[in-house]
């Protein structure tokens, strides 16, 4: 029998806790910079001393950041302004939460609970939160999410950040979970009319117990109804764990992210006015080629506005890297590598030709890899998905709920490919006709219903009837 760790014993060590936690999550705001495509700005001050910009645009690049236009140093343009930002830790997180959870899981419960289960899913915004968690998993290696009983009585599934959720280890096992706490700091007034700080903690026990304080120095703090008898805060672990603490999937990604951001910026020329013309402003910069009979923009030298707000209102229309692949043949190592660490292939991420397959099944098997991190994807979130309708339910009727889920991949087969499959399963004895019918979204009588006609039609084309007497066998 495990020993319970009570809030008495927790809150005397409090500020211990809390200073082992940041610790622990030093790294969720550079790993949240990388989700938003903020490789380049996090590096920006390395970027700057590797770029080794030559020649034309090496006359406009001062070596803080700042650039010259016409001989002025521009308040309004920098190095933000030409470092390029490598799209990979968002593409790589979108698309693993796609093909994990991306469709929503398929909850199986008795037909007599669908109408709770329709009217919880929609009223909480199930799948939504669903794909929050799995988000914040990858992004930051943890994600939690606790679910109460609201004003109404209903149940709330409420998703919390990282950075204020601890994990409280056992006593005599640190490697087992002791409990919970969720903590913020807030401000109040005063009994003399100022403002003040405090820090606003909720301890989660195992029994299922939750005491909210108002300040480490409460004396009195509150019980809230455990409702469950369980605990009702769950954690969704990432793929590799540290301690009780899961790891982002940027985890050791950040040289070969930097090598690449540094390899796109050398590239790109001041806005890349050199060597990219596909430029959108608000003056016309183009040029009549007399071979060609077309105004195009000229490349080879810098294009000069005289104004720094038009230089300001420069953009591309296309990204100006296309050609950085044949300038660094090892650009492709890095990519590969990147590909690797993240998790995901270029298959999966549209970069290659075999996306184009129309086949779902062909499809699927070429990106095997980026589907096998999904399933683990799923198999950490099973656990937390289900307790999440089990104690919902429990909250809401006081009783136990009997389901199951299943978790889909959402690639889209032809319909040829899906009775294919589904005739395999059948004539192997791994899923009935009926559990067929039901996957296929018919209720459980729907299902006896059709399977009762598709007989009568069978026995109408072939002739068989109903019963056999014996003048049927002279």
């Amino acid at each position: 029998m495990r020993i319970i760790l009570t809030h008495e014993e927790i809150i005397k060590d409090i500020d211990t806790y809390i200073l082992k936690h940041a610790e622990k999550i030093k790294n969720v705001s550079r790993y949240r910079k990388f989700f938003k495509n903020e490789v380049g700005r996090h590096y920006k001050s390395r970027i700057i001393k590797n770029l080794r910009l030559k020649d034309e645009v090496a006359k406009w690049l001062n070596a803080d950041g700042t650039i010259l236009i016409g001989g002025t140093v521009s308040n309004e343009l920098t190095i933000d302004d030409i470092i390029v930002e490598s799209t990979l830790p968002k593409a790589a997180v979108n698309t693993l939460k796609t093909y994990s959870v991306g469709e929503a899981p398929y909850i199986d419960v008795l037909e007599t609970e669908k109408d709770w289960k329709k009217d919880f899913d929609r009223r909480e915004k199930i799948h939504d939160k669903t794909k929050q968690l799995v988000e914040e998993m990858l992004v930051t290696g943890n994600s939690f999410v606790k679910i109460e009983k609201g004003e109404t009585g209903k149940a709330e599934v409420i998703v919390l950040p990282v950075e204020n959720v601890i994990i409280v280890p056992e006593t005599n096992n640190i490697s087992r979970v002791g409990a919970y706490i969720y903590f913020c700091e807030l401000e109040r007034e005063t009994t003399n009319g100022q403002t003040e700080k405090y820090k606003y903690i909720e301890i989660y026990q195992l029994d299922g117990k939750v005491f909210v304080y108002q300040g480490e120095n409460d004396k009195e703090p509150i019980e809230v109804d455990p409702t469950t008898k369980e605990i009702n805060l769950h954690h969704v672990c990432g793929l590799e764990k540290d301690g009780l603490y899961g790891k982002s999937i940027f985890e050791g990604t950040e040289t070969t992210l930097l090598e690449i951001v540094i390899r796109l910026t050398s590239n790109s020329y001041l806005f890349n006015k050199v060597n990219n013309p596909t430029l959108v402003g608000s003056k016309d910069f183009s040029e009549l080629n007399t071979e060609t009979g077309k105004r195009e923009v000229p490349t080879g030298k810098y294009l000069n506005t005289g104004d720094p707000d038009d230089a300001n209102a420069l953009r591309y229309v296309e990204s100006p890297t296309a050609h950085v692949t044949a300038i660094y043949q090892h650009m492709e190592m890095n990519l590969q590598n990147i590909y690797a660490q993240l998790g995901i292939n270029e298959v999966a991420l549209g970069l290659s030709k075999e996306g184009n397959t129309s086949s779902g099944e062909a499809f699927k098997k070429a990106i095997t890899s980026t589907l096998n991190k999904c399933r683990d994807i799923t198999t950490n979130l099973y656990i937390p998905l289900y307790n999440i309708y089990r104690q919902a339910y429990l909250i809401e009727k006081q009783a136990e709920l009997s389901f199951d889920i299943t978790f889909k991949d959402g690639i889209s087969l032809s319909e040829k490919e899906k009775i294919e499959n589904e005739v395999l399963a059948a004539s192997n004895m791994l899923l009935s006709r009926k559990s067929i019918l039901i996957n296929r979204g018919f209720t459980d009588a729907e299902a006896d219903k059709e399977l009762e006609a598709i007989k009568k039609e069978q026995n109408m084309l072939f002739g068989v009837s109903e019963t056999i007497d014996s003048s049927d066998l002279d």
